[in-house]
């Protein structure tokens, strides 16, 4: 019904800001350096601020763009059924950005024969690069294994 609602109204007043969303930076990068400085490789090769990196949207999202993005996730839920490639989910147990309760259904309903989850007990949103590095390490040494696993 509140969705129904929304959608009325979402031309009308497409940029409010109505989503009850927490900081994406201070919910995603566990390692609190790293959530203050991010390396970047450009031609100076300088650390940038993430809270100042134009890159990174750090607002709530306006009313159209979270439907957008609810429409998204649902076309991406019915469709998962359709996926027959290997299929590799990796989730933070400590990930308050999405509920890995997402990740598991994801993996419960692809079809694929050869699908692998893993999750990590304590770890947050930002797997590849908010997690203090022996965790990265972890990740990246996981994700490797699977990819050489489907080589062979």
């Amino acid at each position: 019904m509140v969705v129904n609602m929304l959608t009325e109204v979402e031309e009308i007043i497409p940029k409010w800001k109505i989503v009850p969303t927490k900081n994406v930076i201070d919910t995603a990068f566990k390692d609190p350096i790293k959530r203050e400085t991010v390396w970047t490789f450009n031609s100076s090769c300088s650390n940038l601020m993430i809270r100042k990196n134009k890159l990174i949207y750090q607002d709530k999202p306006g009313l159209k763009t979270a439907l957008e993005m609810l429409r998204t996730s649902i076309s991406l839920e019915r469709g998962l059924n359709e996926v027959t490639l290997p299929f590799f989910v990796l989730h933070g147990e400590a990930d308050i950005v999405r509920d890995p309760e997402v990740s598991k259904a994801l993996y419960e309903k692809s079809s694929s024969s050869d699908k692998t989850i893993k999750l990590y007990p304590g770890m947050w949103h930002g797997l590849t690069s908010g997690e203090p590095d022996e965790n990265i390490e972890i990740v990246f040494t996981d994700i490797t294994a699977w990819l050489d696993k489907q080589l062979l």
